[in-house]
């Protein structure tokens, strides 16, 4: 069992990320809702990127935090084309320096409507911002066939331990 305590107010309205020349940048749908990547990606005000979103891949069969055993990469969206193309699995060194490709797996997601709260990289190709905007939102639930896809498949519960939580108050102590 677990409650959520949610306080103050969700994102809407017009979200500003700053992104340099060159450089990766983390961002995401900041929204309750979903957005749709190819009005993000090709709005004529973002400018400053280049029209695709990463998103991170790792292989699942690695069950280690040490960065000498992962092994994944970015899968890249494009907004013009609608196409999302598989990351290729890398190495990496103890630096955290991409080393040789360990797999191709060849992955297929859905990623034209980016769900409430994925996180992807953009690419920038100037110093500015971005602006992810209303305009962006849409109504369509997670799905394959709905071209909403996280990363994960299933709904896996873990039931370790459950039953020693008992019950959980909230931050006020008032349930």
């Amino acid at each position: 069992n677990q409650r959520y305590d949610f306080r103050g107010k969700p994102n809407d309205g017009l979200i500003t990320v700053n992104v340099g020349n060159g450089a990766s940048t983390l961002t995401g749908n900041p929204y309750p809702s979903a957005i749709d990547l190819n009005l993000f990606l090709t709005d004529p005000s973002n400018t400053a990127i280049d029209g695709t979103a990463l998103f991170w891949e790792h292989d699942k069969t690695v069950n280690s935090h040490n960065i000498a055993d992962y092994r994944g990469g970015y899968g890249v969206y494009n907004g013009l084309t609608s196409v999302y193309t598989p990351a290729t699995f890398y190495t990496y060194d103890l630096g955290g320096n991409q080393g040789s490709v360990y797999s191709s797996p060849n992955n297929t997601y859905q990623r034209r409507f980016s769900p409430i709260g994925q996180g992807f990289m953009v690419r920038g190709v100037a110093n500015g911002s971005v602006q992810i905007k209303n305009s962006h939102r849409v109504f369509v639930k997670e799905g394959v066939a709905n071209f909403s896809q996280f990363e994960r498949t299933s709904n896996e519960v873990n039931t370790i331990g459950t039953s020693n939580f008992g019950e959980i108050p909230n931050v006020a102590g008032i349930d």
